[in-house]
C-alpha cells in the first residue's frame, strides 16, 4: 500500500523518519514540476496579479513567457509581435531579431525552425476570432496562440507554444492555460501601450513646457536688451541733438537777430537822408537822392520783415528740438529729480501735441521720489511718458491727468502680481488718465511684440525691474487709467514722512 508522504508525515515523528522519506515530498514536487504539474485555479491567479501589477509591455512579455515555459514545463516558447495583424507576405520576412525566446526557441535552430513554420501558416485562419489558440500547426510546435484582437485595431502577437519538455501533448487545463493568459496579456499589453502614450503625452508636454518657458524667457531677454538698446539710442540721439542740430538753430537765431538789428539800423539811416534831402539846401540833385533813399527805406523794412519771420520759425525749430531732446533725455531728471521732470514732461507735450496734460505730484510723493536711486527714476518717468504718448498718438485724448502721490490705501486697481501685500506707507503709486477712446484689454503683449509693438511691453519690463505692478482698466467714463505701483525703500519712505512732519510744522 502506498502512503502519501503528507500522511506519513502525520502517523510517524519526523524523527523517527528515514532521510529518503523526509525528502520525498521536495523530490515529488520537483517531478511535478518538470512534468507540468500545476493547479489551473491558482496559476490563473498568479498570472492575473502579476500582470495586472505591470505597467511596461517589455515586462508583461517577459512574464508571459518565463511564466508559462515554467508552468507547462515547455521545451520552448517564443513572442512574435505583428502590430498590423496577421498577413502572409509578413510572416515570409520575419527574422530571428524579431523574435523574443525562451529555451530552445532562443538558440540559433529553434529560431530557424520557427521561421520556416511561420512562412507555412495560413494567416487567414491564424486570425479568425474563433480560433484563439491553433494545435499542431507544424511539427515540433505545439501550439500557436493569438494574443490581441486585429480586428479592433488593437495588434496582435502570436505565443509559438513549444513541445513539453516530457515530449507529451498539451491537456486540457495546459489549453485553457494558454487561453486565459493569452486574453490577459492582451488586456496587460493594452493597458501598457495606454500607459506608454500617456507617458509619452507627458513628457512631450513637459517638453512643450519647458520649450515655452525657454521660448518666454529668451523674449524677455530681448525685450530688456531692446529696452536698454532703446535707452542708449535715445540718449546718444539726444547727445547728437544738443551738440548738433539745436547749436546749429541757436547760431540761425542769434544771426538772424543781428541781421535785423542791422536791418532797422539802415532802415532809420535811410529815413535821416530822405529828410536831409527834402531840406531846401539839398541842391539840384535832392529830388534824386530823396527818392533813392525812400527805396532804400522800403527794401530794409521788408528784410526787417523777412528777417523775423526766419527769426520766428528758427525759435519754433529751436523749440520742437528741445522738446524731441527732453523726449529723448529728461535733462530735468539729474538736476531736479522725478518730480519736476514729470511736470516738464507735461508742460512739453502740451505744447507739442494736441492733448491738454495736468500734472500733481503731492509733497509726500515728491519727498518719496526724490530718494529713487537714477535708474528707478528713469523707469519711472519712461512708463508716464508711454503712457501720455498714447493717450495723445494712439487714444486722441484731448486732457490728461498725471498724478504721483503715496498711496495711503491700496488702490482698487489691481496690480500685475495679485499675490503682493502692499504696506500703503510704502508704496508710490504713478496714475496717468486720460479721456481717450480706450484700449483693448486684456492685453495680449505677445501679439503686440510679434507686430513690432514694444511700447506697453516696454512698460511692464520698466515696471517689473522696478519690482513693482502696472495695472490697465478702463474709466467708466471713459478713457484708460494707467497705474503703476512701486514699493519703497525705508529711506525713501522715510524721507517722506520727515519732509511730510516738516510740512505740517
Amino acid at each position: 500500500m502506498r502512503v502519501a508522504p503528507r500522511l506519513l508525515s502525520h502517523l510517524l515523528p519526523r524523527a523517527l523518519m528515514p532521510a529518503a522519506v523526509r525528502a520525498l515530498p521536495r523530490r515529488v514536487a520537483r517531478v511535478a514540476a518538470r512534468r507540468g504539474g500545476y493547479e489551473l485555479g491558482a496559476a490563473v491567479q498568479r498570472f492575473s496579479r502579476d500582470l495586472a501589477a505591470l505597467r511596461d509591455q517589455d515586462g508583461v512579455v517577459d512574464l508571459v513567457l518565463d511564466g508559462l515555459c515554467a508552468t507547462l514545463a515547455l521545451s520552448g516558447i517564443a513572442f512574435l509581435a505583428l502590430p498590423e495583424g496577421p498577413d502572409e507576405p509578413i510572416l515570409r520576412v520575419v527574422e530571428a531579431g524579431d523574435l523574443r525566446a525562451r529555451g530552445h526557441y532562443a538558440t540559433a535552430s529553434g529560431q530557424r525552425e520557427v521561421l520556416r513554420g511561420l512562412a507555412r501558416l495560413d494567416a487567414v485562419a491564424l486570425g479568425a476570432p474563433a480560433a484563439p489558440l491553433m494545435l499542431d500547426p507544424w511539427p515540433g510546435c505545439a501550439a500557436l496562440t493569438s494574443i490581441g484582437n486585429s480586428g479592433a485595431g488593437e495588434g496582435l502577437a502570436l505565443l509559438i507554444i513549444g513541445r513539453k519538455r516530457t515530449g507529451a501533448a498539451l491537456r486540457r487545463n495546459d489549453r485553457a492555460l494558454l487561453v486565459t493568459v493569452a486574453h490577459q496579456a492582451a488586456t496587460a499589453l493594452a493597458n501598457a501601450r495606454l500607459v506608454a502614450g500617456l507617458q509619452t503625452s507627458l513628457a512631450q508636454v513637459r517638453i512643450s513646457t519647458t520649450q515655452l518657458v525657454e521660448a518666454r524667457a529668451e523674449q524677455r531677454l530681448l525685450l530688456r536688451e531692446l529696452v536698454d538698446a532703446e535707452e542708449r539710442q535715445r540718449a546718444a540721439l539726444a547727445h547728437d541733438l544738443h551738440d548738433d542740430a539745436l547749436q546749429e538753430v541757436l547760431y540761425l537765431i542769434r544771426h538772424a537777430r543781428l541781421c535785423i538789428e542791422l536791418a532797422q539800423h539802415a532802415e532809420r539811416t535811410a529815413v535821416v537822408r530822405a529828410r536831409v534831402d527834402e531840406m531846401p539846401q539839398g541842391g539840384l540833385g535832392g529830388g534824386a537822392a530823396q527818392d533813392g533813399s525812400r527805396a532804400f527805406g522800403a527794401g530794409a523794412g521788408r528784410l526787417t520783415q523777412e528777417l523775423r519771420h526766419i527769426a520766428e520759425r528758427a525759435e519754433l525749430a529751436e523749440q520742437r528740438l528741445r522738446a524731441l531732446y527732453q523726449g529723448l533725455y529728461p535733462a530735468l531728471l539729474p538736476a531736479l529729480g522725478l518730480p519736476a521732470a514729470l511736470e516738464e514732461l507735461g508742460r512739453e507735450l502740451s505744447i507739442s501735441g494736441d492733448v491738454s496734460i495736468e500734472a500733481d505730484c503731492t509733497a509726500e510723493a515728491r519727498e518719496a521720489a526724490l530718494g529713487l536711486d537714477g535708474e528707478a527714476a528713469l523707469h519711472v518717468y519712461r512708463i508716464a511718458q508711454e503712457a501720455l504718448r498714447n493717450a495723445d498718438k494712439h487714444a486722441a485724448a484731448r486732457t490728461a491727468t498725471l498724478r504721483l502721490t503715496l498711496a495711503a490705501a491700496i488702490p482698487p486697481i489691481r496690480p500685475t502680481r495679485p499675490s503682493w501685500h502692499l504696506d500703503a506707507r510704502r508704496v508710490l503709486l504713478l496714475e496717468v488718465e486720460d479721456d481717450g477712446r480706450g484700449i483693448a484689454l486684456p492685453i495680449d503683449y505677445a501679439a503686440l511684440l510679434r507686430q513690432g509693438h514694444l511700447g506697453l511691453a516696454g512698460m511692464r519690463e520698466r515696471a517689473e525691474r522696478l519690482g513693482g505692478g502696472l495695472a490697465f482698466a478702463a474709466r467708466p467714463e471713459g478713457g484708460t487709467r494707467v497705474a503703476l505701483l512701486l514699493p519703497l525703500a525705508d529711506v525713501a519712505v522715510e524721507r517722506a514722512a520727515s519732509g511730510a512732519r516738516e510740512l505740517h510744522l
